[in-house]
This record gives structure tokens, C-alpha cells and sequence, in this order.
């Protein structure tokens, strides 16, 4: 089932380990001093944000929001990415 994805969200930066933001429709990342150092998982849990829809959101923010990779369904309740088939 498709979970409708969040304004916002947390994850930790690839290179630096800190915390930032992805708004959703937006390329990227945000860097905030408020949070760098503060847990993800933590202050998505606070707003009910689930592990499938921050990695929706990770992927959006890298790859296109238009991808099919969005979709919450593509990742298990730990937001590991599942089974995918490749369109040829």
C-alpha cells in the first residue's frame, strides 16, 4: 500500500554523517545547525514518519520525484528497498 509522503523529513548526510532535511518536491538537501547532530530516526518518529516514506523522500530528493523508486511500496517497513523488476 502506497503511504502519501510527507512535507518534510530527516536523514543523515552520505558524507558527513549530520542530520538534514528533504522537502518533498525539492532537489537535495537542507543543512540546519539546529539538527546536524540530532537523530533522524528520532525526530521522524516525533511527526510519524515512516522508515518506507523517508527513503521515498531520500531517493526523490537524489534521483527525480517523478521516479518510480518514490513509491512507498518499493521499501519494507525498515525502508529497505524490496524486489524491483526492471522495465525494458
Amino acid at each position: 500500500m502506497k503511504r502519501p509522503l510527507p512535507e518534510f523529513c530527516f536523514v543523515r548526510h552520505p558524507e558527513t554523517n549530520e542530520t538534514v532535511i528533504i522537502k518533498y518536491g525539492i532537489e537535495g538537501y537542507i543543512e540546519s545547525e539546529k539538527i546536524k547532530d540530532e537523530d533522524p530516526d528520532t525526530l521522524n518518529e516525533k511527526l510519524n514518519i515512516t522508515k518506507d516514506q523517508r527513503e521515498s523522500m531520500l531517493y526523490g530528493s537524489m534521483f527525480g520525484w517523478d521516479r518510480p523508486i518514490v513509491d512507498t511500496k518499493n521499501f519494507d517497513h525498515e525502508g529497505r528497498v524490496k524486489n524491483i523488476k526492471r522495465v525494458k
